[in-house]
């Protein structure tokens, strides 16, 4: 996954193919996202959330990186859940980053990770990468077994057992495990550089060799994974929108555009005394504020 594959079909140059599927794919969400999400949001009745914006943004920050919300029920002995929810969205932020300097930086100048990085650096976060992968799966197969086996109450109502959570579930799991592979296979294929320091991968690539991949081969699986990594990736562009995982984009804005007033403080309608109509009774009867939080909840229990 860290190297990408000299080219297409040896004709097409590798970062040719990126942006372009990167752009359609992008181009493709985006549209979704208009129109099945933001579309619906600007139904709703006006409500300034944009004033004080360094309040807003440093005040965010510990709800978005430092997962605030989701670790204040955190129990050591009986809800390890929100250390969980944690660790992936950190994993989420640390591939991130690897794919804009590996895939949409290496991919146009070999050399960009190791300027930006410096070799060592590349091989620290190579490292990195590879154990986060090798944790993703096992904190993965947790996840299954507390959805699915040992299912606390709150997960217990229709919503939360959707077959949603497991199609993000497997997913992420093939993206964890095509990471590693990637890896393996460039390895295997006679691979070097600060890359090849990741200890999992590079210990799975001499596997392969010792059982006698053949170069050849090696080469173009690697190039496989690589390509099935991207598409993948550019697949959950796609697929958020359309699910509740829109919660990945609509938490993190919600958090930014929260309500700044004293908990507990309720508006009073200026028309309370000719209003014939109280509550919600349609979408338009509520802010956008208010439709945005719906798609900020993950359905969690």
């Amino acid at each position: 996954m860290l190297v990408p594959p000299d080219g297409i079909f040896g004709v097409i140059p590798t970062w040719v193919g990126v942006y372009t599927l990167s752009l359609v794919m992008f181009g493709f969400a985006t549209l979704i996202l208009y129109r099945r999400v933001f579309a619906l949001i600007l139904l709703g009745q006006r409500v300034a959330r944009f004033d004080q914006p360094f309040i807003r943004i440093f005040g965010a920050i510990p709800m978005i990186l430092g997962q605030s919300k989701v670790l204040q029920r955190v129990s050591f002995k009986n809800d390890w859940s929100g250390i969980a929810h944690f660790f992936i969205v950190w994993g989420f932020l640390s591939f991130t980053l690897s794919y804009l300097v590996f895939i949409y930086g290496d991919s146009i100048s070999p050399s960009f990770s190791t300027t930006i990085l410096t070799q060592t650096g590349v091989k620290i976060f190579a490292i990195y990468l590879d154990i986060v992968a090798a944790l993703f799966l096992l904190v993965l197969v947790w996840a299954v077994l507390r959805r699915w086996v040992a299912t606390p109450n709150r997960l217990s109502f229709d919503l939360t057992q959707k077959w949603e959570a497991a199609i993000i579930l497997v997913l992420i799991g093939l993206l964890m495990v095509l990471t590693t592979l990637t890896e393996a296979f460039y390895v295997a294929a006679g691979g070097g550089g600060p890359t090849s320091a990741a200890i999992i991968g590079s210990a799975i690539g001499k596997l392969f060799i010792n059982l006698g991949l053949e170069v050849g081969i090696a080469i173009a699986l690697h190039a496989a994974t690589w390509w099935a990594h991207l598409i993948l990736i550019l697949g959950f562009a796609v697929y958020i929108p359309m699910s509740k995982h829109m919660h990945l984009i609509g938490a993190p804005i919600s958090f930014l555009l929260r309500d700044l007033e004293p908990m507990g403080t309720l508006p009073t309608p200026n028309d309370l005394e000719t209003s014939e109509v109280f509550g919600a009774a349609k979408v338009q009867d509520f802010t956008w504020k208010e439709l945005l939080d719906g798609y900020a909840c993950a359905v969690c229990g």
